[in-house]
């Protein structure tokens, strides 16, 4: 059964080669980059300022629909605790069939947030939200500082 998704004026089918997510009008900071060379169709999705969702939420979903495959992305300063919170909600709400974004589950989710300073002293607690992450929504987390590449 073929993946159907609900994001309305919300989501824009790309088949860039290079697909660069920045934060809202601003040409310098943290950046998350996709390349996708071969060209397949990736739905992106502005959650952030656009998706009807309560709570927290993170900037983006990318979803590789060949493979019904989502990423959720959060662009942070430095408040790394508060991009885990919107990933997290984003994550719950959005992979649930009943929320009436996707027709049934993903395949594969995996959640990052690139930072402009991620502060050496959060090891330990990033490490206790990625094991919260496969733990919880059975979603691999990535934290990285200021640039993000991921081949699709």
């Amino acid at each position: 059964m073929k993946q159907t998704y609900n994001f309305g004026a919300c989501g824009e089918c790309r088949k860039d080669s290079l697909i660069v997510l920045t934060d809202r009008n601003k040409k310098t900071g943290p950046r998350f980059i996709g390349r996708n060379s071969n060209k397949k169709e990736i739905l992106q999705i502005k959650v952030d300022h656009c998706l009807p969702i309560t709570g927290k939420k993170c900037d983006y979903l990318l979803i590789d629909q060949d493979e019904n495959a989502a990423h959720f992305i959060e662009l942070k300063g430095h408040k790394i605790k508060d991009a885990f919170e919107q990933l997290a909600n984003s994550i719950f709400v959005i992979s649930n069939p009943e929320k009436k974004y996707i027709s049934r589950k993903f395949d594969r989710k995996q959640a990052y947030v690139v930072s402009t300073q991620v502060n050496p002293k959060l090891t330990t607690e990033i490490q206790r939200a990625k094991k919260s992450f496969k733990e919880n929504f059975n979603t691999e987390l990535e934290v990285k500082n200021n640039k993000y590449e991921r081949v699709f």
